[in-house]
């Protein structure tokens, strides 16, 4: 959370206090026989008001700073000389679309790309073939632990360019959070879907890792689940479908690959 996020989560947080505060005030002064009943009323009025201006200032706040966010981005491209400014924009959006370590696709536009194959596939009559391959690294919290962050991303880059490697143009590798990584084949049978996912496999497992100060040749393995698309799901449904066949290759004793 940024310096600004925090204030204005502070200046929310100090708002609800005052809001539930006074509308606690407000009640206490409800009782018939209490003397100072005009006065103590009046006060819980105006915390009450102080309370409503405060988040209302926090809600305004949040939607200055998207506005410009937005603005400064306009802006960026609109005073880079016009030779540049194909480039300019192209790097905005490798940046809302990459992740940054990898160089693969970020989550946010893996969906995007997976819900507009799944619309064109399920038009096809019949429906298109469409792959989709989920990976995860095994016990990758202990390469962190034993070697290090600068290792475990070392391993993270080697693992995206073996995925890469493995599939067309067409294809789409993702980096879908942490160690866990994604691809979409379209057009792509169950039966392809299972032989690329094994080959990956294969190739990680023959990779020899040298990690460490010492540079300890390390063996890294990864487990796999694969799907295909059915035609009707939605994209949720089938990424829960492949990740349900990853949790079967994990509790197989993983460095496998199952399919559902």
């Amino acid at each position: 959370m940024t310096e600004i996020d925090s204030n204005v989560q502070s200046l929310e947080d100090f708002a609800g206090q005052i809001n539930r505060f006074s509308m606690d005030f407000l009640h206490r002064v409800q009782d018939k026989n209490n003397p100072m009943k005009s006065v103590a009323f009046t006060w819980g009025l105006m915390l009450a008001i102080i309370g409503f201006l405060a988040a209302l200032s926090a809600a305004a706040f949040v939607v200055w700073r998207k506005q410009l966010k937005a603005f400064t981005d306009t802006k960026e491209i609109n005073m880079t000389p016009p030779e540049r400014r194909v480039e300019v924009q192209q790097q905005l959006l490798q940046s809302a679309t990459t992740d940054r370590l990898t160089g693969l696709y970020n989550q946010a536009h893996f969906k995007m790309l997976l819900k507009s194959e799944m619309k064109s596939a399920s038009l096809m009559v019949p429906v298109r073939n469409l792959a989709v391959i989920m990976m995860d690294i095994d016990f990758f919290k202990r390469i962190n632990d034993t070697f290090g962050h600068a290792d475990g991303d070392r391993v993270l880059k080697t693992l995206a360019a073996i995925l890469k490697s493995h599939i067309r143009r067409a294809d789409i590798a993702c980096r879908y959070g942490g160690e866990e990584f994604i691809l979409m084949l379209p057009g792509a049978s169950a039966d392809r879907g299972y032989d690329i996912a094994e080959r990956i496999r294969k190739a990680i497992e023959g990779r020899e890792f040298l990690l460490g100060e010492n540079e300890t040749p390390h063996q890294v393995t990864a487990s796999f689940g694969t799907t295909i698309f059915d035609g009707k799901e939605t994209p949720d449904e089938l990424v829960r479908r492949v990740d349900k066949a990853l949790y079967e290759a994990k509790n197989s004793g993983r460095n496998t690959v199952k399919r559902t």
